[in-house]
């Protein structure tokens, strides 16, 4: 079960890091950025936000997460 889990976050990443390289590919991000990196952050922020809301079931935690997720998306624009 936990790999199953594991696998999921993983291809999540992975996921993001090939709309990444799409979008760079398009000339829409600064072209040093480290991609896997960069997925790998929003896919642990996200996960992070999961526990954080499990926990407390608090709308605005994924309120917050969102924003912040949104600018530094946003930071990453040529």
């Amino acid at each position: 079960m936990l790999y199953r889990v594991l696998d999921g976050i993983m291809g999540f990443s992975n996921m993001l890091n090939r709309w990444l390289i799409e979008t760079q590919e398009k000339k829409m991000l600064n072209p040093e950025l480290k991609l896997t990196e960069i997925a790998e952050f929003i896919t642990v922020s996200i996960n992070g936000c999961t526990a954080i809301y499990a926990s407390s079931r608090d709308p605005g935690i994924w309120k917050h997460t969102i924003s912040q997720l949104t600018y530094y998306i946003d930071s990453l624009k040529k």
